[in-house]
């Protein structure tokens, strides 16, 4: 029902609110993609879907704008809630640019006061 274009809006809500239809991955992805899906059952029915699953429709070409945009929402909130939860040396480091730069193990050649050149 949910793959069928022309699918009322009520059919798929009732769809939706079904808990039986809902443990299926296929049907929930069908429900977003839809373009009758209600737009008050789209968030809580994106943030049950993997971040792996939601990039995967963000390929589709027929993705309801509206959706695309929640889609787009959930996925930056995941990520900012990812990067604030991990500690800053796991995914960043730190240069310093207040310390000197470590000395050349090599020394300079001396430099002469008179031209090889000119004897």
């Amino acid at each position: 029902m949910a793959n069928f274009p022309k699918s009322a809006a009520a059919a798929l809500e009732a769809l939706a609110g079904e808990p039986k239809w809902m443990r299926y991955k296929e049907v929930k992805l069908a429900l977003l993609r839809h373009q009758h899906t209600p737009k008050a059952l789209l968030l809580p029915l994106a943030k049950t879907v993997t971040d792996h699953d939601l990039r995967m429709l963000l390929r589709h070409p027929a993705l309801p704008l509206f959706s695309r945009h929640l889609i787009h929402r959930i996925l930056e909130e995941r990520f900012c809630v990812m990067t604030a939860q991990k500690p800053a040396a796991a995914h960043e480091t730190v240069h310093r640019t207040d310390e000197p730069a470590p000395p050349d193990t090599a020394p300079d050649p001396p430099e002469s006061d008179t031209n090889p050149t000119q004897e």
